[in-house]
Parts: C-alpha cells; structure tokens; sequence
C-alpha cells in the first residue's frame, strides 16, 4: 500500500521535481569553480531524471546503466585528465538526454488534459534540448580545437574544453537556443556554424509546434465541456 502510494506520488509531481533540479543546476553552474561541484550536481540532475521512468522498467535500467558509465567516466575524467573519458561521458550524455527528452514529451502530446505538470514536463524538454547541444558543441571541440572562440577584451582565445565545458557551452547553447545571439562566444568553423544554426530552427520550431499542441488541446477539452 505504502509502495503504490509513493509510486503514485513520484508520478504526480516527477517533471516539476525534476523541472526544480534543471533550473537549479543552471543558476549553480556558473559559480562552481571546482569540475567535482559541477560533476556532483550534474549526477543528483541525472539520478532525479530517472524519475521519469518510473512505469518502463526497461527503459530505467538502460537509462540507470547509461548515467553509471556516463557519472563513473565524467569523475574518471576528473582524476585523470583523460580526454577519452571525457568523450565517453558527453556521448552517454547526449545519449540519455535524448532518451529521457523523447519519453517526456511523448507522455507531454499523448496527455489529454494540461496541468502544472505537463507544462513542467514540456519546460524540462526544453531545458534538456539546450543541455543536449551543450555536450555536442563540447564534442566538437574535441575532436576539432578551436572550433569556438571566446571574445575577451577585445581578443579571440580559443575555448579550454575542460574549464569550460559545462558552464561555458551550457552559455553558448541557450544563447542560441533562444536566438539572443550576444556574440562573445563564436562558432568558428563550418560545423560548428551549422549545428549553432539548427538549434536556433529547433528551439523556434520547438516552441511552435509545442504551443499549438497545448493550445489545440485546450480547444478540444472547451468543446467537449460544451457538448456535456
């Protein structure tokens, strides 16, 4: 009984728990000078996401086995300045991030009424959208340096990938997401142009689609109460 009813309670309120964790982990971020501070919230971020799961028992132990070796490679990396741990961590990152985003906003279109939670379930994506993007820019530095720049007082320097990784990219990445475009952290190379252009489209294309399926649905649920 005790078990059914906690269950029950994850589900009613697990996007706007994890919802509070994203917003958090955005406001923190920048003022962690220490990687293991940054790594520590990041593991409590993924632990919550987990949430999400709570009736796939399928997709939870592939999504608990991807946050393992995605944690265990990213504190790896920590101790060792291994750049291959690095990698490993970004594309298990990238990898749980698009799992844990298709799910969400799977239940998100399929839900019949909008509530706090469903609104909290469609934020998340879009906050894990701005996440994602930040591990693929991150990926192409490595495998391309120099493919971002930061502009400071006046001079380009070339982006440090493990000062900079989390908060500098996570920066770059809602910038673009939301089309603010501020300037002082560039793509410089042709793929990295590229990707920076198809999230700006994919964060407009987004929130499009995203308020037409809330507000249709909000039409729909009016109509039904009129014919009742």
């Amino acid at each position: 009984m005790m078990r059914s009813q906690l269950q029950s309670l994850i589900e009613k309120y697990r996007f706007q728990s994890l919802l509070v964790f994203l917003l958090l982990l955005l406001a923190v971020i920048p003022f962690l000078e220490i990687n293991a501070l940054t790594d520590i919230v990041m593991t409590i971020l993924f632990l919550v996401a987990l949430l999400a799961f709570t009736e796939r028992r399928n997709l939870l132990f592939l999504c608990v086995v991807l946050v393992l070796i995605s944690r265990g490679s990213s504190w790896g990396a920590y101790w060792t300045g291994n750049e291959t741990l690095i990698v490993i961590s970004k594309l298990l990152n990238v990898a749980f991030i698009l799992i844990v985003s298709g799910f969400i906003l799977t239940i998100v279109f399929r839900s019949r009424e909008i509530t706090l939670e469903t609104l909290a379930g469609a934020i998340c994506v879009y906050l894990f959208i701005g996440l994602f993007w930040a591990d693929v820019y991150a990926l192409v530095e490595i495998a391309n340096p120099g493919s971002f720049s930061l502009l400071k007082d006046g001079a380009q320097e070339t982006m440090n990938i493990v000062a900079h990784s989390t908060s500098q990219f996570n920066y770059f990445s809602f910038v673009t997401l939301s089309t603010l475009g501020y300037g002082d952290i560039t793509p410089q190379t042709r793929p990295a142009q590229s990707l920076a252009a198809m999230e700006a489209i994919l964060g407009q294309l987004f929130l499009a689609v995203l308020i037409a399926r809330l507000v249709g649905q909000v039409v729909v649920n009016r109509e039904e109460k009129d014919k009742k």
